[in-house]
């Protein structure tokens, strides 16, 4: 994550247009757009264009990815060119620091996959769900100041719980994900009061679902997020879902990007299953749809 600010820009625009007119991109390189882009491309990504009419101060975040989808460590403001409308805009000056450097918070909400396909499976000896909390207490590590992190997994008919809900508290945080469980009993003969056992696809994990109420729980929680206006869901999963209709489950992809397309939240997923990738390309879809990456 980069943040570029430039001075003593000359003429003045309202930020609004000014987020639709800039465009920021590697010189010598293209911009590539996230959803249509080709596989192991270098990539930059515009998180957001902020405008200070008082201090002539535009800054932009950018994400610039190498082929690999890491970020690019080496990036010189040189190396920038800042267009509007289609001309080279005349700065006073400009610098270039990582978000860690000049303090900017983020927002991230941590999606867990705890069904049954994630638990110990017959010849392991460490479940994916171990691996998963693993990661994210690692991750969580990474975390300071005024960062804000929340903790969320789903599993069969539970398509949110909250793990650790949102807070700076890192080591609260980490704690929490690494003593996280999941009920031990038979999901399969599960029942509801002295009902007959729910059938098998009731009790299908739901991912859309579960992604969608962890988008809303940031959403929701908007008044806690204090500085941090870059915002993010990291989504670990199969992808396995209810609906198993390919059309039925690009329609449900459409609705979760309409529905938070002006709510700024870019997902980044981590795909991983050890039997059917069939569901994977659902993640991907998520992770485009809102500028991120998908692994």
């Amino acid at each position: 994550m980069r943040s570029v600010k430039a001075l003593g820009m000359t003429g003045r625009a309202p930020r609004a247009v000014l987020a639709l007119l800039v465009c920021c991109a590697l010189a010598a390189s293209q911009l590539w757009s996230p959803l249509a882009r080709a596989e192991n491309e270098k990539r930059v990504l515009i998180d957001s264009v902020q405008w200070d009419a008082g201090t002539q101060q535009l800054t932009f975040h950018i994400d610039v990815l190498d082929a690999k989808g890491q970020p690019e460590e080496s990036l010189q403001v040189d190396d920038i060119d800042i267009t509007a409308g289609g001309k080279p805009l005349q700065l006073t000056s400009a610098t270039l620091e990582t978000s860690e450097k000049a303090q900017e918070p983020v927002a991230i909400v941590v999606l867990m996959n705890a069904s049954r396909s994630y638990q110990l499976q017959a010849g392991e000896e460490v479940s994916t769900y171990k691996q998963e909390r693993d990661g994210v207490a690692q991750f969580i590590q990474r975390l300071k100041g005024n960062d804000k992190i929340a903790v969320l997994q789903y599993r069969e008919g539970v398509p949110h719980e909250i793990v650790y809900s949102l807070a700076s508290g890192f080591a609260q945080a980490k704690e929490a994900v690494q003593n996280a469980t999941v009920p031990q009993e038979d999901v399969g003969q599960a029942t509801i009061e002295n009902a007959a056992p729910k059938l098998e696809k009731d009790l299908a994990p739901e991912t859309l679902r579960a992604v969608d109420k962890a988008l809303n729980y940031l959403v929701e929680n908007e008044d806690k997020l204090g500085a941090a206006n870059r915002r993010f869901l990291i989504v670990m999963s199969d992808g396995k879902d209810r609906l198993t209709d390919s059309n039925k489950l690009t329609n449900k992809v459409k609705s979760i990007l309409d529905k938070y397309e002006d709510k700024g939240i870019r997902i980044y997923a981590v795909g991983f299953t050890a039997d059917d990738p069939k569901y994977l390309p659902i993640l991907q879809s998520l992770a485009n749809g809102t500028g991120g990456v998908y692994q």
